[in-house]
Parts: structure tokens; C-alpha cells; sequence
């Protein structure tokens, strides 16, 4: 009978998590002590959509642009301005 050898630091430890910018949210705690030194290897495991990426596609070519939001500011500025005169009937 084959016993698995006991675990060493050598041994690859495969845990599941989140990326946010710098920082790797565990979905579980790891058996190393804190503060360890560890090699970090990452493969993405699923394609979960970002949030707002439904948004962006669905936005086209204004979700591409950063001056788009000053133009649209602008605009709705202008709307906001605008003066109305009652007709008469």
C-alpha cells in the first residue's frame, strides 16, 4: 500500500480566492504561519464577469472614452440650465 508522504514546505498547497487589485481574498485559511514567506502561482479558474463589465459592453463606444463622462456632466448641465417658455393656447 502507497502512503502519501507527510507534508512538507516543498509540497504545493492549492487554495481558491478572489483577486482585489494587490490582495488575494482566501476562501479558506491556509496551514502556514503568518507572516510566511510563500511563491504565489495564479491561474484563473472561472470567467465571472467583473462588476460593471455588462454595463461597459453594453455602452459600446461610450464606455471606452474617460472624457465621455465630462461631456455627458456637460450636457445634462446644459438641461438643467435651459429656460422654458409656456405656450400659449
Amino acid at each position: 500500500m502507497n502512503e502519501s508522504p507527510p507534508f512538507t514546505s516543498q509540497d504545493p498547497v492549492a487554495v481558491r480566492g478572489v483577486i482585489h487589485g494587490k490582495v488575494i481574498e482566501l476562501e479558506s485559511q491556509p496551514e502556514f504561519r503568518d507572516g510566511e514567506i510563500v511563491e504565489v502561482r495564479i491561474r484563473v479558474v472561472s470567467n465571472t464577469p467583473r462588476t460593471g463589465e455588462g454595463i461597459l459592453k453594453t455602452a459600446g463606444i461610450l464606455g471606452r472614452d474617460p472624457e465621455d463622462d465630462e461631456i455627458l456632466d456637460y450636457l445634462q448641465g446644459l438641461r438643467k440650465s435651459s429656460t422654458y417658455r409656456e405656450i400659449e393656447e
